[in-house]
C-alpha cells in the first residue's frame, strides 16, 4: 500500500483535509511549497494539527493515469515536503480497479447513450457543432469515466477511514473534483469548492449550469456544500440558479499571491529578455501557441512559459539556437511573480484563462488571444477600457509594437489592467486564504 510507505506522516482523523494534485501546481521558494490553489491555507487552519493534504499522484487532470515512473518520483518529493498527508490512491486496491475498468453492460449502456444523443441533434452549440471535439469523450468510458469510478472509490474508503469534518476542493467543477466529492461526501464531511480560475462566458455553461443540473436531477452528492468564489462578478453568474445560489461565498482568490517584497523587482531583467514577451502555453490551444511563439519571435524577445501538461514540444524546441529567433523556453516551476521579476516583459500573451488576472494584477499588460471559434465575454475585456482580445498575427504584432514605442500607452494599458482585476477578484492571497478558513467556523 502507498499509505503504508508514508505512514509517519499520516493526518489525524476528525481534521481539515486538502485535496491536491501532485507534483504539478506547486509553487516552491524560501518559505517553503505551497499549492497553488490553495497558497497558504495549510498553514492557516487551527489547530495546526488538524490539517494535511489529500495528495493525488496519479491524477493530472488528463485522459490517462500518470505513468509509475513519475508518480513515484512524485511520492518522493512528497515526502520530503514535511506535511502532513495521505495519497488518494492508496485507499483503493487492485479489486477496485477492476470493477471501475471492465464492465460490459456499462460500455453497452454508454455507447446506445451517444448514439441516441447524435440522433437527437443536441451536439450543436450557438450553431457551431460540437460532435468532433466530444469525440475524445465518446471513448471516455475506456480512459475518463472507469478512472473517475476509481477515484469515488478512493475517496469513499479515504473517508471512512479519517473522517475529515472539512475537506477543500479546488478542482471541484471537474469530473475528477465531482469523484472525489461523490466519494467523500457524507452527513459528516462538509465539503468546500474553490474556484481555481478566471470565470467567462462560456464557463458559466460549463461549470455553473452543469452544477445545476446535476444538483436538480438528483446528484446532489457530486455538488459541494460551499462553492467559495473570486468576486461578485461570479456570484452574479451563480444567481440565476437557485438550486445552488444559497451555496456560494465570496472569498477571493488564494491562488494569486505574490511575496510583498518583491526583492527581485528592482533587479536587472535576464540576459536577452529586453523588450521581451512572455507567451503562457494552454492545453487547449498548444498549437497555436506554439506557432505564435516561433512567429514572434523573429521580430521580438519572446520567453514561452510551458503549460504544466505541455506536450509536442519538439517543433518549437527546434528554433531555440536559430540566429533568425529569439526564443526562450522556460520549463522551471517559476510562480508567474517570479517569472515576471525575472524577465521583466513588456507583455504577456495567453488565452483565456487564470493567469490573465493575475498578470494584470501584476501590472503586465495582457493580450488574450481565442482559443475557439466561439464568442468570448472576458470580464477583462469587456467595457471601454477592456484588454484586446486578438486574433491575427498582424493584430498582435501591432499591438506589441505600440506598447514597446508609447510609454504612455503601456502605462494606461497597464492602470486597465488592474483596475478591471480589482473588480474581479475580491481577495487575494494570505487574504482570501483567511476567508476560506473562516468558512469553517460558519458552515
Amino acid at each position: 500500500s502507498i499509505n503504508w510507505i508514508v505512514d509517519r506522516v499520516k493526518p489525524r482523523r476528525n481534521g481539515i483535509g486538502i485535496y491536491a494534485l501532485y507534483p504539478s501546481n506547486w509553487d516552491f521558494d524560501e518559505s517553503g511549497p505551497r499549492y497553488r490553489y490553495t497558497h497558504d491555507l495549510y498553514d492557516s487552519i487551527q489547530p495546526p494539527e488538524q490539517a494535511y493534504y489529500l495528495i493525488s499522484l496519479l491524477r493530472q487532470n488528463t485522459d490517462a493515469l500518470n505513468g509509475l515512473r513519475l508518480s513515484t518520483k512524485a511520492l518522493r518529493g512528497q515526502l520530503r515536503l514535511g506535511h502532513r498527508f495521505t495519497v488518494l490512491e492508496g485507499h483503493g486496491s487492485l479489486k477496485d480497479i477492476l470493477v471501475a475498468y471492465w464492465s460490459l453492460s456499462k460500455w453497452i449502456r454508454w455507447y446506445r447513450g451517444w448514439k441516441s444523443l447524435a440522433q437527437s441533434k443536441r451536439l450543436d452549440f450557438l450553431s457551431i457543432s460540437i460532435a468532433e471535439l466530444l469525440t475524445p469523450v465518446k471513448f471516455g468510458i475506456l480512459r475518463e469515466i472507469p478512472k473517475n469510478i476509481y477515484t469515488e472509490l478512493c475517496a469513499r474508503n479515504f473517508s471512512a477511514t479519517y473522517f475529515p469534518r472539512y475537506l477543500y476542493i479546488p478542482l471541484y467543477e471537474l469530473l475528477e473534483g465531482r469523484a472525489v466529492i461523490c466519494g467523500a461526501n457524507s452527513e459528516n464531511t462538509s465539503i468546500i469548492g474553490i474556484q481555481h480560475g478566471v470565470m467567462f462566458n462560456l464557463q458559466r455553461y460549463r461549470v455553473i449550469t452543469s452544477l445545476a443540473r446535476i444538483c436538480e436531477k438528483g446528484f446532489a452528492s457530486m455538488v459541494p456544500d460551499v462553492i467559495a468564489i473570486e468576486g461578485e462578478h461570479v456570484k452574479q453568474m451563480y444567481s440565476s440558479y437557485d438550486c445552488i445560489f444559497d451555496k456560494v461565498a465570496v472569498v477571493g482568490a488564494p491562488r494569486i499571491y505574490w511575496n510583498q517584497k518583491r526583492e527581485d523587482a528592482t533587479k536587472p531583467a535576464a540576459p536577452g529578455s529586453h523588450n521581451s514577451i512572455i507567451i503562457f502555453g494552454d492545453r487547449y490551444a498548444a498549437t497555436r501557441l506554439n506557432e505564435l511563439a516561433i512567429n514572434l519571435s523573429r521580430e521580438f524577445a519572446v520567453i514561452f512559459r510551458c503549460h504544466p501538461e505541455a506536450q509536442e514540444l519538439e517543433r518549437i524546441e527546434g528554433f531555440i539556437k536559430s540566429p533568425d529567433h529569439q526564443l526562450i523556453i522556460e520549463t522551471r516551476t517559476l510562480s508567474v511573480p517570479d517569472l515576471i521579476d525575472l524577465y521583466k516583459p513588456t507583455a504577456s500573451i495567453c488565452c483565456v484563462s487564470g493567469v490573465s488576472v493575475e498578470l494584470a494584477m501584476l501590472g503586465v499588460p495582457v493580450i488574450l488571444i481565442k482559443s475557439n471559434l466561439y464568442p468570448v465575454i472576458h470580464p477583462l475585456a469587456t467595457g471601454e477600457n477592456g484588454i484586446p482580445l486578438l486574433s491575427s498575427l498582424g493584430e498582435i504584432t501591432g499591438e506589441i509594437r505600440s506598447l514597446i514605442e508609447s510609454p504612455s500607452y503601456k502605462k494606461k494599458r497597464i492602470n486597465d489592467g488592474q483596475g478591471l482585476s480589482q473588480r474581479i477578484i475580491e481577495y487575494a492571497g494570505s487574504t482570501a486564504t483567511r476567508q476560506l478558513v473562516r468558512l469553517t467556523d460558519v458552515t
